[in-house]
């Protein structure tokens, strides 16, 4: 774009403004999918997140911005918040990426925070092709996350080339781990963020949220005595013990959904909750007892109810009902995210639910969101307002057919330069 264009776009009236980011995500739609299928491209299921970080490198160099490569923080496995590994080879906490744009020492700081690592591929049948076709891009990460990397970078490109002030500094935080507890973003944390404002980027669906749920990972073994089916004393053995403990699960599920209706920030949300019983693991031959079953599940709360309250109305439901342990052992394994409700009125949200808007995005209602992910951290160990928003569908993530609308990332790159544009453009 030549000087007396930018120019023109940066002096014009809001919607000249609008209509001239329209026209550049038009523009550079093929280009900005491709980046997107480039990134998908590269597996960064934990923990080979550091494998997308020369193809980063080279791409925010590229918009413009600074990048560097973070250690861990020497002081993360110690840090009460530290999730302790879970994943299969119980992988140490790998480097980070914090990238940014400086634009004014009196402005305020944005810091936007981004996850590199996806869950396995399971059954997507081309979890790495990045295949876009002409309207989604394919793969696993397309929708959680990677969409929300391309979209934070090109609507800092599009300011850029279009001549529009930032308000705001830029920080950008690509992190690890996000979907095992969240030690990448711990680690950034602590290496300091002095920001003033936080948006987690997540397949929100465009939606902003000023909060989240919590979520408790969890596994449950019951123990038996081995032998012939026929010399069975008892009739539940321990795949019935675990599946009976299930049942109280639901119960307290059902309780907490019970609460979920006057909960602030949850109110009218469908389903803010979730039990998910992720395994279950009993091996002995078909006319066998088997000697042991374990269950793995996971369970989400909601604030005020914190982590430890939360383990501890679990515990008492599985291992001690009406006075009965069914001979169950309880072992807090997997995730312990805590959830947390901001300001639905805040400064942050109100600004993107605008941005929003102007853009011709529906911001949705202001709740929080019913999934769990980084900003509780962020809302916990700084003191910048901290909300979620993001591309991608959540509905879509994790499955096996994970892929992004290109027009919902480009209109999530609008929403964002409305966001980061200084009043008058």
């Amino acid at each position: 774009m030549t000087r007396h264009t930018a120019r023109t776009v940066r002096e014009a009236p809001a919607e000249a403004r609008q209509e001239a980011v329209r026209r550049w995500c038009g523009t550079h739609r093929t280009r900005i999918a491709e980046m997107v299928g480039a990134l998908v491209q590269v597996p960064t299921t934990a923990p080979d997140e550091p494998a997308a970080h020369a193809l980063l490198t080279g791409y925010l160099l590229g918009a413009g911005l600074w990048a560097e490569i973070q250690k861990p923080h020497p002081g993360l496995t110690e840090h009460p918040d530290y999730t302790a590994p879970f994943l299969p080879g119980a992988p140490a906490p790998r480097d980070n990426m914090r990238a940014g744009l400086r634009a004014g020492d009196t402005l305020p700081t944005v810091l936007f925070s981004v996850h590199t690592d996806v869950v396995p591929p399971d059954g997507h049948p081309e979890p790495w092709s990045g295949r876009f076709d002409g309207t989604r891009i394919h793969g696993r990460g397309s929708a959680d996350t990677k969409n929300n990397i391309v979209m934070v970078v090109e609507a800092l490109r599009c300011l850029r080339e279009l001549g529009l002030a930032p308000r705001a500094n830029v920080l950008v935080d690509l992190v690890s781990d996000e979907e095992a507890g969240g030690t990448g973003a711990l680690s950034t944390i602590l290496h300091g963020c002095p920001v003033d404002e936080v948006v987690v980027l997540e397949p929100t669906g465009l939606r902003v949220h000023h909060g989240h749920r919590g979520c408790v990972g969890f596994e449950i073994t019951a123990s038996g005595t081995t032998g012939h089916m026929g010399s069975a004393a008892d009739r539940q053995g321990p795949v019935e013990r675990c599946l009976r403990a299930v049942d109280r699960l639901r119960a307290v599920e059902e309780r907490w959904l019970d609460e979920a209706s006057t909960t602030p920030g949850f109110i009218g949300v469908a389903r803010p909750l979730q039990l998910n019983i992720s395994g279950i693991t009993a091996d002995s031959w078909h006319g066998s007892i088997p000697s042991s079953c374990t269950l793995r599940a996971s369970l989400g709360y909601l604030p005020p109810r914190d982590r430890d309250r939360a383990r501890a109305e679990i515990t008492a439901a599985v291992l001690d009902p009406a006075g009965r342990s069914d001979g169950l052992a309880l072992h807090w394994r997997g995730i312990g995210n805590d959830g947390y409700v901001g300001d639905a009125e805040g400064a942050t949200a109100r600004r993107l639910r605008d941005a929003a808007r102007t853009a011709g995005v529906d911001p949705g209602s202001p709740q929080a969101w019913h999934v769990s992910c980084d900003a509780r951290l962020y809302a916990r160990h700084t003191s910048a307002e901290t909300v979620v928003f993001g591309g991608g569908e959540l509905a879509l993530a994790h499955s096996d057919h994970e892929s992004v609308d290109i027009d919902q990332v480009l209109a999530g790159v609008h929403v964002l330069v409305e966001f980061l544009a200084a009043d008058g453009g």
